[in-house]
């Protein structure tokens, strides 16, 4: 959902500079520390290749998800704020969907 949305937003003008950063920084920290927070309460990852990644320590996602960016920007030529933009977007859905069962959780919310 998170690709699909980037995707569309960047082809509907977005300006994917300086804002793709923006939103790229902004979706990354919330989805890996809701991610984190769920992992030390039990959680298992769901993503195999985030699962693995995780092994690295918490700089392993972070490096995977520059790594993409930069495969991402080049393979599809949209440049790297593009591609920034794409993946931001992917990690405010990820983070937004944990941040919802952190909230369930915390019994804040039904």
């Amino acid at each position: 959902m998170g690709g699909l949305a980037g995707y569309l937003i960047l082809h509907l003008g977005f300006p994917s500079y300086p804002w793709g950063w923006y939103v790229y920084l902004a979706g990354l920290v919330l989805d890996l520390w809701t991610t984190l927070w769920a992992l030390e309460r039990g959680a298992v990852e769901g993503n195999p290749i985030m699962a693995l990644m995780f092994r690295l320590g918490p700089w392993g996602p972070v490096a995977f998800s520059l790594l993409l960016v930069v495969v991402g920007g080049s393979a599809a030529q949209i440049g790297l704020s593009g591609s920034a933009t794409i993946m931001g977007f992917v990690h405010l859905v990820g983070g937004l969907h944990n941040l919802k069962l952190m909230l369930v959780d915390a019994r804040l919310i039904g």
